[in-house]
């Protein structure tokens, strides 16, 4: 008689998203293969074009070549009113010579491809979660976030596959035959950008450290609605005993080792996070009451009236 498999309560869904994701993913599955496998979980690399591999179960490149380029621009309504806007401002980056290179550190570019390939993506996430079941008996799916807070692929995906799993219509074609309820909410983690900036040229560091800004406030505003993660994790540039995150390589191998460290022990953080920093979250009402918007309002009401 075959043994009947154990029913793990989660899986982890690791989401590497952009350049420095994997790099992290490299070090992840160094640590969970040297570790015999510890926990259950899948890597899905997802990215604006193709990298170096980084050991992922699933691969899938949000790629345009330049016969598709020319049918979305044809065809820009199609794809909503947000692709309509970004093609009539982003147009001098979609030229044939361009589009094979990515998001070059501009996150609507990531937006674009994402609503291109939103249909593919659904169907490839679903195949992953089909063949996760097929090796594992399991009552929920926790999705798992990887990414710099400062790229154009990572920091912006983040915020769509967020949106996407909350979306009533992708959610439903994502878990064709499944539980509603398998889809926990997801965790995320970024590393800041803040070595890249210290060592790209100005304009450069004003893009990726726009990209870090805008991610704080997106991620911030959609767990004040209910819509985003249940935590954020962010790997600053420093601390307090000594560790300076100052090369490419070391933000990539820091955020895997943080990543598997906290899935590793999970039900232990959980434990320990459930009476204070679960409880503080749901019971703060803090809305940012020493912004400079809320401090010096007819500061703001003067600036909108000179705009207008």
């Amino acid at each position: 008689m075959a043994k009947t498999k154990s029913v793990h309560d989660h899986v982890f869904m690791n989401f590497v998203l952009g350049g420095v994701a994997a790099q992290a993913c490299r070090t992840f599955h160094r640590l969970f293969q040297a570790d015999e496998s510890p926990f259950l979980q899948t890597l899905v690399q997802l990215d604006t074009h193709r990298g170096d591999a980084c050991s992922a179960d699933v691969e899938y490149f949000l790629e345009t070549s330049t016969q598709d380029m020319e049918a979305i621009l044809t065809n820009a309504p199609l794809f909503g009113a947000d692709a309509v806007a970004i093609l009539e401002e982003m147009k001098h980056l979609l030229r044939p010579g361009d589009i094979l290179n990515g998001a070059r550190t501009t996150r609507c570019l990531t937006q674009l491809l994402f609503l291109a390939h939103k249909d593919t993506l659904c169907r490839v996430l679903r195949a992953a979660i089909s063949e996760l079941r097929r090796k594992a008996r399991f009552k929920q799916i926790r999705p798992v976030f990887i990414s710099s807070s400062g790229g154009g692929t990572g920091s912006s995906l983040q915020l769509l596959l967020m949106l996407a799993l909350e979306c009533a219509d992708f959610r439903r074609r994502l878990l064709l035959g499944e539980d509603e309820l398998l889809l926990l909410s997801p965790i995320a983690f970024v590393v800041e950008p803040f070595h890249y900036a210290r060592v790209v040229g100005d304009t450069q560091a004003h893009k990726v450290l726009a990209n870090s800004y805008a991610f704080r406030v997106e991620t911030e505003y959609l767990m004040q609605t209910g819509l985003g993660p249940d935590y954020v994790f962010h790997l600053g540039y420093s601390n307090d005993e000594g560790t300076v995150i100052a090369s490419a390589e070391l933000m990539g191998r820091t955020l895997g080792e943080c990543v598997y460290q906290i899935e590793r022990n999970w039900p232990e953080f959980k434990k320990h996070w459930v009476d204070n920093v679960d409880s503080n979250a749901s019971f703060s009402r803090y809305r940012g009451e020493d912004t400079a918007k809320r401090l010096f309002p007819w500061l703001f009401a003067s600036l909108a009236d000179q705009a207008a």
